[in-house]
């Protein structure tokens, strides 16, 4: 199994954890000042094209307040 995961710094993560909860079923949390997003994936090819769309949903969900999303390997 491939995965990866973002840590997205940002003042509100429970607002944005809600949003992409009704969108998506992978790992998501939201602490203080921090959302983190994990995306797997059976392929390499299939993990990307997760990891883009959840970065497009979450530049969606910021238009206001854009969030910068970096994706890690996850272990």
């Amino acid at each position: 199994m491939h995965t990866a995961e973002a840590h997205i710094a940002t003042e509100r993560p429970s607002r944005y954890l809600v949003q992409l909860c009704e969108h998506f079923d992978n790992t998501l949390r939201a602490t203080p000042g921090l959302l983190r997003v994990r995306v797997e994936a059976g392929d390499q090819e299939n993990l990307g094209r997760l990891q883009d769309l959840v970065t497009t949903h979450i530049g969606r969900f910021s238009r206001r307040d854009p969030l910068r999303v970096e994706w890690q390997p996850s272990p």
